[in-house]
């Protein structure tokens, strides 16, 4: 099995998933159909549908961090950093909202659960890396006082996430009246007072 055609596996989930299938409807035919291959060779690289669906939301995960790692390297101060990562998040989601809103939602969908996509370490390590080095850096210029907890610290990233996703799913009902700015000062600030 070709990593091309895993990857055109993948890139058809998601595909699928952006266009609105839910991931209990979601059939491996389509997939192989959409991906140019064989039924039977998406089996060669997955034990299930659902480990399918898993790994390519693992996939566009590991794809966007590695952007962020990217852009995020440019910035050298803390509060730069901090408001550039959480653009980046909230621009993520809205780029791929059905994709945020099932990995948001993936508890409840295909048998998927968001902590077994969490539990990706390369994933998990990589953002919680990210998020490490901006910590490193609000220590070092002062602008944060003391290190907390791993587990305060993992909890505040992984808000920042779930906040972008549920502004961006709910911006239109509940939060019209706010600016993407005064969302990302709002996600910024609540990141700050739970790790100082």
């Amino acid at each position: 099995m070709s990593d091309a055609k895993k990857l055109a596996a993948y890139e058809a989930v998601l595909a699928l998933i952006s266009e609105g299938v839910p991931p209990a409807e979601i059939k491996v035919a389509d997939v192989a159909a959409r991906a140019g291959i064989g039924k039977g060779t998406v089996y060669e690289f997955t034990d299930s549908k659902e480990q399918l669906i898993a790994d390519a939301m693992l996939y566009a995960m590991g794809q966007a961090l590695s952007q962020f790692e990217e852009r995020l390297a440019k910035h050298t101060d803390y509060h730069a950093k901090l408001h550039a990562m959480v653009r980046l998040i909230l621009e993520f989601v809205q780029h791929n909202i059905p994709l945020a809103q099932q990995l948001l939602m993936a508890g409840n969908t295909c048998g998927l659960q968001f902590e077994t996509l969490r539990r990706d370490t390369a994933l998990s390590a990589g953002y919680e890396r990210l998020v490490d080095n901006i910590v490193a850096m609000g220590l070092a210029e002062g602008k944060l006082t003391r290190r907390q907890h791993p587990f305060i610290q993992r909890s505040a990233a992984y808000g920042i996430a779930v906040q972008c996703i549920l502004f961006t799913m709910d911006r239109d009902v509940l939060y019209a009246s706010l600016s993407e700015d005064e969302v990302v000062a709002m996600v910024c600030e609540i990141f700050q007072k739970t790790i100082t």
